[in-house]
């Protein structure tokens, strides 16, 4: 007896073909050189492909992995156990291509095959599955229940729980790696922030996010609106004009040209003028950002304080339904801010230029207002007061337009019934030949003598020198 060197199984002495696959089998030993092919059985029970020990029960060999395959469940007809022996799945055959009905998977009659044992299973990939090189199985009556489709991996025989271990090992590492992501996402992403000893403690909160819940520390913790911004100038109507000491406060009705109509207005370098019929009668720059105009359902007043260098009219020559008011952003002011009495917003010259000039035409402006109250003196007497022109050297100075016009207003101020003329006009001041391009300040008094003249004077505080009786001509 023998084995079938294609698939293992027990071959009798004088049978041709293996009754398990049907290969062909060589001829006997003595029958030629092949019957050197025929492998006999013997009652070793080792694995035919690396030679270790294996017993009746093993389906794969422990220690080279061959699949085993054994002739049968009882034992042989010479007393012994079948020897389990590896299975083909990838030595092909030679020869050419037979009939397909040929039980030797193509093998032409007469073929031979080689005396060699068959290979064993090649090496699983580390996936586990066989090599895509792996031949496929044609021809040949396998036992699938013990091979297995092609690139499947073989089921462990009894005797083999050994090679679980590597499963199970990583199998463990896998949990221990997915627990310690869980905790670490736990830990660094979900938890409340806390000391070490677990106790928890409030986090810090932005301004922005803050600003809802609590706008305001201490006690009173209501949130007051909040007020808009804006950088438009608002339109103004002047409503009144009055006077504190020498300096003209102006009251102001305010529209606001903001979207907002609660808006507030905190715009800084802000020229703001007063003009009538004659020109400029005052103007300052305001820093509306050290003193925001607040408005409520698009309205507000406005109290202005003017200083004696910026305005150059008599409060009470402004006429407020004649005049008009102009915001002008972006101007820059020229010094500090005038005091202001209570109540009102000081602000800061504009430029000297424009001072001197708003000063003249003021000038030329309140001489020709005066002019008819003068002709009602001729003939009269009256006192003066001043008499300056433009670069005169005196009292300490050299005097410009604006010294001049901030000089009558003072003494308007003091006299209501104070007129400004210019010398020339008159030829009481042009007949002895001297020059006569002065303006002169007169009281506006109708006095009837030179003593009369005088003795307001005393009366007033003045002296001979600061004031002097005249008679217009």
């Amino acid at each position: 007896m023998w084995r079938c060197d294609q698939c293992g199984a027990d071959v009798a002495d004088g049978d041709l073909f293996c009754g398990v696959c049907g290969k062909k089998q060589p001829p006997a030993a003595g029958d030629g050189s092949a019957g050197a092919a025929r492998t006999a059985v013997t009652g070793a029970a080792v694995c035919p492909q690396c030679g270790a020990a294996v017993t009746p029960s093993m389906r794969f060999c422990e220690q080279c992995g061959a699949a085993l395959q054994s002739s049968g469940n009882e034992p042989s007809s010479d007393g012994q156990a079948p020897v389990p022996v590896a299975v083909d799945h990838a030595q092909g055959v030679e020869g050419d291509q037979g009939d397909s009905n040929d039980v030797n998977g193509g093998v032409q009659s007469g073929g031979v095959v080689p005396g060699v044992m068959p290979p064993a299973m090649p090496n699983l990939t580390e996936s586990g599955s066989a090599p895509s090189s792996y031949p496929p199985l044609e021809g040949f009556a396998v036992d699938d229940a013990a091979v297995g489709a092609p690139g499947s991996v073989p089921v462990e025989a009894p005797g083999g729980g050994r090679k679980r271990w590597p499963i199970v090992v990583v199998a463990v590492v896998s949990i221990i790696a997915v627990a310690l992501i869980a905790a670490g996402v736990w830990w660094f992403v979900i938890r409340p922030a806390g000391n070490a000893s677990g106790t928890s403690h409030p986090q810090p909160v932005s301004a922005q996010s803050a600003g809802a819940a609590k706008p305001h520390a201490g006690k009173n913790r209501t949130s007051a609106p909040k007020v808009a911004s804006c950088s438009t100038p608002p339109s103004a109507q002047l409503a009144s004009t009055a006077h504190e000491g020498d300096t003209l406060v102006a009251v102001l009705d305010l529209d606001t040209n903001c979207d907002n109509s609660n808006a507030r207005f905190n715009r800084a370098d802000v020229r703001v003028s007063i003009r009538d019929q004659d020109g400029v009668a005052a103007a300052a720059v305001f820093d509306f950002s050290k003193h925001p105009i607040d408005f409520k359902d698009g309205t507000a007043s406005l109290h202005l304080a003017y200083g004696l260098s910026q305005y150059w009219s008599p409060y009470d020559r402004i006429d407020p339904s004649g005049s008009d008011v102009v915001f002008q952003a972006g101007e820059a002011g020229n010094g500090g801010d005038v005091q202001a009495p209570g109540g009102a917003i000081g602000g800061s010259n504009v430029r000297d230029s424009d001072i001197e000039r708003n000063a003249q035409i003021a000038l030329q402006s309140q001489i020709s207002h005066d002019s008819s109250a003068a002709s009602d003196l001729y003939d009269k007497y009256t006192t003066q007061l001043s008499s300056k022109k433009y670069g005169l050297q005196a009292e300490g100075k050299t005097w410009h337009y604006r010294d001049i016009e901030s000089q009558y207003l003072q003494m308007r101020l003091k006299h209501p019934n104070a007129l400004l003329i210019w010398a020339a006009t008159y030829s009481n001041y042009t007949e002895d030949g001297n020059p006569a391009d002065y303006y002169v300040v007169l009281s506006g008094e109708s006095l009837d003598s030179v003593d009369a003249a005088n003795g307001w004077c005393s009366s007033n505080g003045y002296s001979s020198k600061d004031c002097i009786a005249v008679q217009l001509r």
